[in-house]
């Protein structure tokens, strides 16, 4: 699944559920109502099950980048410590890369 497909699947599922008949419609028995909502909040309630398991899927990926930008993050700041450390580079040029805000 992508995102344009659960998209598309709850914006069909709005749609079908915008257009359920009401029960006092004259041109549906009960029966025929019955079957019509029964079938459309089943469909609905599957799409909205691929939809969500979709959506976990996206923030569990979300969460893994974020703590691989945490963890890269605080490598380079190590790293550019032990740079400072050998006076390899000085605080000026931190600054101009913006990775240190000054003390």
């Amino acid at each position: 699944m992508d995102d344009i497909e659960a998209l598309h699947l709850l914006r069909q599922r709005k749609d079908a559920l915008e257009q359920l008949p009401t029960p006092d419609d004259p041109n549906l028995s009960f029966k025929k109502y019955e079957e019509i909502v029964s079938k459309t909040m089943t469909k609905t309630q599957t799409d909205i099950e691929k939809v969500s398991k979709y959506a976990k899927e996206i923030i569990e990926e979300f969460e893994k980048v974020r703590e691989l930008v945490k963890n890269c993050s605080v490598k380079i700041g190590e790293q550019l410590q032990d740079l400072m450390k050998k006076n390899l580079l000085k605080d000026k040029e931190f600054l101009s890369f913006g990775l240190l805000h000054t003390r």
